[in-house]
């Protein structure tokens, strides 16, 4: 079986519940499509050295 790592990268104004609410709904979304997701960190809120622009 194949083993991947993801990152998950929201939009800075989210509150650090919010994230953790977010990351949640994701592993919930992989094991309902039949995954299995072995463990999570959370880096903290973080500033990127360069804005993503969302369309």
């Amino acid at each position: 079986m194949a083993y991947y790592e993801s990152v998950l990268v929201f939009r800075q104004d989210l509150t650090e519940p919010q994230v953790k609410e977010k990351a949640a709904k994701f592993t919930e979304i992989i094991k309902e499509l039949g995954g299995d997701v072995k463990s999570t960190e959370f880096w903290g809120l973080k500033n990127l050295a360069y804005i993503i622009p969302f369309p």
